[in-house]
C-alpha cells in the first residue's frame, strides 16, 4: 500500500498476511513443538487485553548462543569430540528497580555494578537449566548477608521494598524448574534474575541517603578488576607451580585498591556517625542502639566483601581481599586507629569465622566468554502468555549513539519506535511476532535517512556500523531455525537489534532537543487514545476531547520540528546532527526528516495517522507553519515528502 500521495508504508492487512504466512513457515517441521501446540488452535479473541508495554523500566535480558562443548573423553587415544549447545553468552541489564529510597537513587554502599557483575558471572557460559539454579544460589547467599538480621530494625517503605521483593523470589524459586516448558524458559531466567537483583538492592545496609548519588567511578575501577578477575589481563606464567599463573608485580595491589573504592567512603561516615537516622540510613536504630558505630561498619565492609567474593571470586582469593592485612590497611585508610580498627577487624573476622568457607559449586565448570562484563544499559524483555501470545514488552534504558542516549536528541520520539515494536507483537504469538518485527526491520533499511550513511562523520560511523552488523546477525538468527528454547531470547535479540539501528539511522538524532517527558507521555497518551478508538486512555486526568485539533498538535509535537528546523538552516554542526549535508538546501533534508517521521507514526499509529490524514497537505503545512516555513518552500517540502522533488 502507498500512504495517500505516495507514501510507501506497510499495510496492515498485508503485514496480518505475511505475519500468518511468516509465522506458519516459523512453526512448521517441529521447529517451535510448545509453541505450534498453544497457538494452532488460538485465535484471536474479539477483544484482548493490550501487551503491556513498560518504556525506561528496569529489564533483564539473556542472550542464547551456540557453544562448542568437548564431549567427555572415551579413552586415552580416542579422538577429542565435541557438540554445540545453546547457553547463556550475554546478559544485557538496563535501569535499576526500586531500592530502599524507591523510587529514587541513593548511595549504594557497594557498587549497583557489582551486583549486576554478580548475576551475570553466576550464568554466562551456562545452559538455561543451569543458569536458573546458580541464581536461586545466589539468592540463597544473599539471605546470609549481616544486612538481612537488621530487616527487623526497617519500617515504612523500606521494609515494604525489601517484602515484596522477597516475597517475589521466594515465589519464584517455588516453582520446579522442570514444570516449565522450554519456550518459557528464558523467561523464567530473566524474572529470576531481576527478582535476585531487586531482592539484592532492598537488602538493609545497600543504600544510604548522603545526599545526591555520585557514584564511585565504576567504569574505571572495573576497567581494573574485570580483566584480572577473568585472567585477560595482569597475569603471568607462575614458574614454581607447573601450568599455573600468578599475579604480575604490582597487579595485585591494584586489584585490592579497585575492589576496595567500590565502597562508598561517605557511606561508611554515615554509618559512622551514631546521629545518622535510620530514614538516612535503613536498618540502623537511632543513637546506635544496634550494636554501635563498631557494629554497623563491620556489618557494612563484612557485606561488601562477601558480595565481591561471590562475584570476584579468582581476583579476590589471588590477592587475599578478606586478609587482616588488607582490611586493616582501608580501615587505617578511612582514620580508624587502635582500640577501634580493632574492634572493627574483630567483628568483621568472626563474621568469617562464623560463616566458614562459602565457595558453592556454581562458580566451577562454566564457560567465560569475551562478552562477560558487558554491561548492557538497554535490553529488551518479552514475556509469553500461557497460550504462547506476546503478553507484555519491557525496554529498559535508550540504544546508545554517538549522541548518547539521553532525552532531548531524537528527531521522532523514542517511544514512536517503542510503540511500533509493540504494534509488531502486541498479543501475537510467537511466529507473527517475529515475522511482524523482522518487516520492521526490512522497513529501517529503506528510510530516507538511509541515502545519507555516507554523509555520517568518523564519530558515527562506528556506531552505525555496530548497530547494522548486529541487525544483521539478529535477522539472520531469526529468519533460521529457532528451537522452542531459543524463542524467546531470539524475539528479544531481534526487537533490540531494530531499536539499536533505528536510533542510528540519519537524520533521527540531533543534538540540542529540549527533553520534555512529561510532555512526550502526555502527546503520546492522545495518540494512543485516538488510535484505540477513544476507549482506551492512559494519560493523567481526564480524558481529552474529540477535537482533531488536539491530536492533530500531538502528532507533531512527538516530532522535534524546532531542532529539525535549526539544522535546516544550518545552525547545527554535522557532527551534531547525523546526515546532515552542509553543502545541500537544507529544505530537502528537512523533507527527508518529515517522511521518516511519517513513516515511523504510521508504524507505530496506524489507525491514528488515517484519521488524521497526517500525510496530507493540511497536516503537513501546519506543521510547516510551526516552524514558520517561506511559503514558496512550503510546495518544495510537500514534494519531497512524497518523493518528487
Amino acid at each position: 500500500m502507498q500512504l495517500k500521495a505516495g507514501v510507501d508504508v506497510n499495510d496492515e492487512a498485508t503485514l496480518e498476511h505475511e505475519a500468518d504466512v511468516m509465522g506458519a513457515r516459523a512453526l512448521s517441521a517441529g521447529r517451535h513443538g510448545f509453541l505450534q501446540a498453544r497457538t494452532a488452535s488460538v485465535s484471536a479473541p474479539a477483544q484482548v487485553v493490550a501487551c503491556k508495554v513498560v518504556q525506561g523500566n528496569f529489564a533483564v535480558q539473556v542472550l542464547l548462543d551456540e557453544f562448542d562443548i568437548e564431549d567427555p573423553s572415551t579413552g586415552a587415544d580416542a579422538a577429542q569430540t565435541s557438540h554445540k549447545e545453546l547457553r547463556i553468552a550475554k546478559v544485557h541489564i538496563a535501569d535499576r528497580p526500586d531500592g530502599l529510597f524507591k523510587p529514587d537513587e541513593k548511595s549504594h554502599t557497594t557498587a549497583w555494578a557489582v551486583y549486576t557483575d554478580q548475576l551475570r558471572n553466576a550464568v554466562l557460559g551456562r545452559p538455561v537449566s543451569e543458569a536458573a539454579i546458580a541464581i536461586h544460589h545466589l539468592y540463597t547467599d544473599a539471605q546470609n548477608l549481616p544486612g538481612v538480621a537488621r530487616v527487623a530494625h526497617l519500617s515504612g517503605r523500606p521494609l515494604t521494598t525489601y517484602q515484596t521483593a522477597k516475597r517475589t523470589m521466594d515465589e519464584l524459586v517455588a516453582i520446579d524448574l522442570s514444570s516449565v516448558s522450554e519456550a518459557h524458559r528464558v523467561e523464567f531466567v530473566q524474572r529470576l534474575a531481576k527478582g535476585f537483583l531487586a531482592y539484592r538492592n532492598a537488602i538493609p545496609l545497600s543504600q544510604v541517603d548522603i545526599g545526591r548519588a555520585t557514584g564511585h567511578g565504576e567504569p574505571a575501577v572495573l576497567d581494573v578488576l574485570r580483566p584480572i578477575n577473568h585472567l585477560v589481563d595482569g597475569w603471568e606464567d607462575d614458574p614454581a607451580d607447573k601450568g599455573g599463573l600468578r599475579l604480575k608485580a604490582g597487579e595485585a595491589e591494584k586489584a585490592r585498591k579497585a575492589m576496595w573504592a567500590l565502597l562508598d567512603t561517605g557511606v561508611i561516615a554515615a554509618f559512622h556517625d551514631l546521629n545518622t537516622s535510620p530514614d538516612t540510613a535503613p536498618g540502623t536504630v537511632d543513637g546506635g542502639a544496634d550494636g554501635g558505630a563498631a557494629q554497623r561498619i563491620a556489618d557494612v565492609i563484612t557485606q561488601h566483601l562477601w558480595t565481591l567474593e561471590n562475584t570476584y571470586e579468582t581476583a579476590f582469593r589471588h590477592v587475599e581481599m578478606d586478609g587482616e592485612p588488607s582490611i586493616r590497611d582501608y580501615l587505617r585508610s578511612l582514620g580508624f586507629r587502635g582500640l577501634l580498627q580493632d574492634l572493627i577487624y574483630t567483628k568483621i573476622s568472626r563474621h568469617y569465622e562464623a560463616a566458614g568457607e562459602k565457595a558453592t559449586e556454581e562458580n566451577k565448570d562454566r564457560v567465560l566468554t569475551a562478552g562477560a562484563a558487558e554491561q548492557g544499559m538497554f535490553s529488551v524483555q518479552i514475556t509469553l502468555s500461557d497460550t504462547g501470545l506476546v503478553s507484555s514488552l519491557d525496554i529498559g534504558g535508550r540504544a546508545p549513539t554517538a549522541l548518547g542516549s539521553a532525552q532531548g536528541s531524537h528527531a521522532t520520539a523514542w517511544v514512536v519506535y517503542v510503540d511500533a515494536v509493540r504494534n509488531a507483537v502486541d498479543q501475537k504469538p510467537f511466529g507473527a511476532a517475529l515475522a511482524g518485527v523482522l518487516k520492521l526491520c526490512e522497513a529501517a533499511q529503506n528510510l530516507p535517512g538511509m541515502q545519507r550513511v555516507k554523509l555520517l562523520t568518523e564519530k558515527q560511523n562506528p556506531w552505525f556500523n555496530q548497530a547494522a552488523a548486529e541487525l544483521v546477525k539478529a535477522t539472520t538468527v531469526a529468519k533460521g531455525t529457532i528451537t522452542d528454547l531459543a524463542a524467546v531470547s531470539t524475539l528479544q535479540r531481534l526487537v533490540r537489534a531494530y531499536l539499536a539501528f533505528r536510533n542510528v539511522v540519519p537524520l533521527s538524532e540531533i543534538k540540542g532537543g529540549l527533553a520534555d517527558g512529561n510532555a512526550e507521555a502526555r502527546n503520546r497518551a492522545k495518540i494512543r487514545y485516538l488510535e484505540s478508538n477513544f476507549t482506551a486512555w492512559t494519560g493523567i486526568g481526564a480524558a481529552p476531547e474529540r477535537d482533531a485539533a488536539i491530536y492533530l498538535e500531538a502528532f507533531w509535537e512527538l516530532y522535534d520540528y524546532k531542532a529539525v528546523y535549526k539544522a535546516a538552516l544550518h545552525l547545527v554542526e554535522p557532527e551534531d546532527a547525523p546526515g546532515l549535508d552542509p553543502k545541500e538546501n537544507g529544505m530537502l533534508m528537512l523533507g527527508d526528516s518529515l517522511r521518516q517521521h511519517l513513516i515511523s507514526m504510521h508504524a507505530a499509529y496506524p489507525k491514528a495517522f488515517s484519521e488524521l490524514e497526517a500525510d496530507q497537505r493540511k497536516s503537513v503545512y501546519y506543521v510547516l507553519d510551526k516552524m514558520d516555513i517561506r511559503n514558496d518552500y512550503c510546495g518544495l517540502i510537500f514534494a519531497r515528502i512524497h518523493g518528487e522533488a
